[in-house]
């Protein structure tokens, strides 16, 4: 918060720099006799009301700008602020200096409840050009020396402090489902999940701090790279892969959600923008061109025979640029390249003046693009060798020791900054241009000296050694390191504390290593529990030291099998180290203690292969409480052997919480926003894991219903991630085998399962009622029958809630019940009397007697003559 309020308050200045063309710079050499001058001191207090204990911020400022003040040089006014408290008593702050434009602020917390008054005062000043910039005050600064301001004091501010705090600002929670860049900035809760992936420029390059990260195998989708799988009939061998040290797939960085990667095929000079959730191309950029490695005017266009040294991409950078005037991150990619012949620049700048520098053969030249478009903006020549870190603000510096005593302090951003970027323009020719004063303004289109990037040059003690890494505040080497069979070595610790640079923090002189006849390797380190590591190679063990003194604290532990002398992945997280190698075994060991807390295998290579188990090798990247691995060896073996994987496991517990076969090795893994990409060389294809997208679809039959009867609810829930679009979303217990069978053409599995949907309903009475849950099947369809218990109109809905695979979705569909028809009356027979019970017989019997007299007089008449 207290951050915030700095930014709020430099804000509040820059509006009233604005103000500073209202006040005309007189043209004269002097005042005689000098100028004394009446002031208004004005101050304002926010917010009012306020909770006690929360802090106000104070902004205070005076009518008249400081006369001599120009950017970072000339005179500054002091202020104090008077606080009356509800008790009456009072509180003095400051003295408190002002900035350029005449304006202070601070912060302040109030511990009772009742009316406080704040008061600004100004004790006045005599202009002495203090703090004059380089060549002194030209002649419009000059005049106001020996001027006087008179003091002056503000009116009173009241601000009333209440018991109860008042509310602060609230942000969006953190997204459960589906989420796109940019980020709104008001979301600041937010960074906690927006991770970039800057290329190894980072403190700890093998842990994402500030992403979430796959947790199962969906793959969102996939691009070729290059022409991969089995290549002809009649054999089983694959296109070539680029190991060993050829690889299609390299860089990786990752910036505002966007995958910057170099192009994969000969003659490789280029790089891709794509988007990371769809894959969609977003630019390409050829890199210039080749680089021009063979002519003395230019290193940046032209030809060459020489095809990898062709500008590719190298890191990312997120630089965080805030002065007075300007404040915000600056987003670039980098690429770098040895000028091999050596180069000459000469510029000439509008003035007339002529700025030249020269670049030695072998010297390294950094290009600068914007992350945005890929435009080019311009070249760093004579950049230094040495240990490259990101420093706090994203700047890109380099650590030099050499055996002479001297440690140097190299920043990108120095190196590109005004005046220096203005390529040797004297300062008397901008100092009068205000807007250059704090401003990041890139030199555009020209090459400048990195010669002029030095922070700082100090001594040191001669003869120490190697720098191993630069930390936040001492710089880690060794001597000795590296060769087998070394009697002795030195572990030392050089001081990057302001005031303090380059001293001797402690020397360690280890008559021989833990194990004689060994070779060791400086691990990682960790600044929180002030814990750095050493590989013992032949052993297999780990060793533990204390950053502060260099004395050991724990180790030896248990030893790894003895594969893992070719070499070890390593990252520290969450308090533990974490390491696996060629011996296919992941262990995770506390940091503190060194003792191991997990092992976990990876799977046996079956009948393929010499490994027990599959060599961890490629990357080791720890993120969202997870370790991801990739299995690899030095040169892929033809035919490729089968059963090579990417695996997740839990960072807690070591369970394998998910794996699928590929061959991620040499190009690597990177993770941010939640996904997770690299290269698999078994079909050379880029392959994005994460959460896709999905859809889900309803229907009802019949949709006129009657009340008593069954409704259909019918519907699909698909996945919609661009590699599979259309496709049924499936479970997470069968996320592998269904990634392998859509991706990696392995038989459709037979016990697949879909994913669970909620069919719920808003009645007519408007109550929202659940009718049941139904699981879709491998086609993404499902079904569910139910009998509404009430006429009307029904909102059917049904919900996919989301899985560790899948964003959730739903859909709607409206049934109207009707009143089941009122039946019709069916008229009861007419029940006989007794008197129609004998009357019946009655007839009956006259018919009888009738026939028979019929037939008597019949057979008379046949007797006559």
């Amino acid at each position: 918060m207290e951050k915030n309020r700095n930014s709020i308050m430099i804000a509040f200045f820059l509006m009233i720099t604005i103000a500073i063309t209202i006040v005309a710079l007189p043209t004269v050499d002097a005042h005689t006799p000098p100028w004394s001058k009446t002031t208004w001191t004005y101050i304002a207090v926010t917010p009012s009301p306020i909770g006690v204990g929360q802090s106000a911020l104070i902004v205070f400022w005076l009518d008249t700008l400081p006369q001599t003040a120009s950017g970072q040089y000339g005179d500054r006014y002091t202020f104090t602020v008077t606080v009356t408290k509800p008790d009456k008593t009072t509180e003095t702050l400051g003295p408190i200096g002002s900035d350029p434009v005449g304006g202070g602020y601070s912060n302040y917390i109030p511990t009772q409840e009742g009316n406080y008054t704040f008061v600004a005062n100004f004790p006045g000043i005599k202009y002495a050009g203090a703090n004059p910039p380089p060549g002194g005050f030209n002649t419009a600064y000059a005049a106001y020396i020996n001027d006087t301001l008179q003091a002056s004091t503000s009116n009173p501010i009241t601000v009333i402090v209440q018991h109860d705090p008042i509310a602060e600002f609230q942000g969006s929670p953190l997204p459960t489902d589906y989420w796109t860049r940019p980020i709104y900035a008001e979301n600041r809760a937010w960074n906690t999940i927006a991770g970039n992936w800057l290329g190894g420029t980072e403190p700890n390059q093998n842990f994402q701090p500030y992403s979430t990260a796959p947790n199962t195998a969906h793959i969102v989708w996939t691009k070729p790279m290059e022409f991969g799988g089995i290549a002809d009939g009649g054999s089983d061998v694959s296109y070539y892969t680029g190991s060993a040290y050829e690889s299609f797939w390299s860089a990786g960085i990752i910036i505002q959600g966007r995958l910057f990667y170099n192009e994969p095929k000969a003659p490789r000079y280029g790089w891709y923008c794509v988007d990371l959730r769809t894959g969609a191309q977003i630019f390409y950029n050829n890199g210039t061109g080749p680089i021009q490695v063979g002519s003395q005017t230019s290193a940046h266009i032209g030809a060459t025979n020489i095809p990898w040294q062709y500008a590719q991409l190298s890191f990312g950078q997120l630089y965080e640029y805030d002065s007075p005037n300007q404040h915000g991150d600056r987003a670039y990619v980098w690429s770098t390249y040895t000028d091999t012949f050596g180069s000459s620049y000469k510029y000439t700048m509008q003035n007339g003046t002529s700025y030249s520098f020269n670049a030695s053969a072998g010297s390294t030249v950094w290009q600068m693009y914007n992350a945005f478009n890929g435009d080019w903006i311009c070249n760093i020549a004579n950049v230094p060798s040495g240990t490259r870190v990101t420093g706090p603000t994203g700047e890109l510096l380099i650590y030099t020791y050499n055996s002479a005593g001297y440690l140097t302090l190299w920043n990108s951003s120095k190196a590109l900054e005004f005046p220096n970027n203005n390529l040797g323009v004297p300062y008397s020719a901008y100092q009068s241009a205000e807007a250059f004063y704090w401003m990041w303004r890139e030199p555009i289109g020209r090459t400048v000296d990195g010669n002029n990037g030095y922070s700082w040059n100090v001594t040191a003690p001669k003869n120490l050694g190697s720098i191993t890494k630069p930390l936040s505040d001492m710089i880690i080497g060794t001597s000795g390191f590296g060769s087998y069979g070394m009697n002795a070595y030195t572990i030392w610790s050089l001081s990057l504390k302001q005031g303090s640079v380059g001293t001797l923090l402690w020397s360690k002189n280890y008559q021989q290593p833990p194990v004689v006849n060994s070779t060791l390797t400086m691990g990682p380190m960790d600044e929180e529990s002030r814990i750095f590591t050493v590989w013992v190679k032949e052993t297999n063990q780990w060793y533990g030291y204390n950053l502060d003194t260099g004395a050991q604290v724990w180790g030896p532990t248990e030893a790894a099998p003895g594969y893992d002398m070719y070499g070890v992945l390593t990252s520290i997280a969450y308090g533990k180290l974490f390491a696996g190698g060629w011996a296919g075994i992941l262990s995770a060991y506390d940091i503190n203690t060194g003792v191991r807390l997990w092992q976990s295998t990876l799977n046996t290579g079956k009948l393929e292969g010499p490994y027990p188990y599959w060599p961890i090798r490629g990357k080791l990247i720890v993120a969202d409480e997870k370790v991801y691995v990739t299995t690899d060896e030095h040169s892929h073996t033809q035919p490729l052997l089968r059963g090579w994987g990417l695996y997740c496991f839990d960072a807690n517990s070591g369970n394998n919480l998910w794996n699928i076969s590929g061959l991620y090795g040499y190009g690597s893994i990177s993770i941010a926003d939640g996904y997770l990409v690299g290269l698999d060389n078994m079909n050379n294809e880029l392959t994005c894991f994460g959460q896709g997208q999905t859809a889900t679809t309803i229907a009802a039959s019949p949709q006129v219903s009657v009340h008593g009867n069954s409704v259909l609810i019918q519907g699909t829930v698909t996945d919609q991630s661009p590699g599979a679009k259309g496709t049924a979303a499936i479970s997470d217990t069968s996320m592998t085998d269904w990634m392998e069978y859509l991706y990696h053409q392995q038989p459709k599995p037979t016990n697949a399962k879909g994913v669970e949907v909620s069919i719920d309903t808003l009645d007519p009475n408007g109550n929202l009622v659940h009718i049941g849950n139904t699981t879709s099947d491998t086609t993404g369809a499902y079904g569910y029958a139910f009998t509404p218990e009430i006429p009307g109109l029904y909102t059917i809905i049904a919900s996919f809630d989301g899985s560790k695979s899948y964003f959730s979705s739903q859909a709607e569909t409206i049934i109207n019940v009707q009143e089941a028809p009122t039946a019709t009356a069916t008229p009861a027979p007419a029940q006989a009397s007794m008197a129609d019970l004998y009357f019946v017989p009655a007839i009956v019997g006259l018919f009888i007697f009738v026939a028979i007299i019929g037939a008597v007089i019949i057979l008379v008449l046949r007797k006559r003559p």
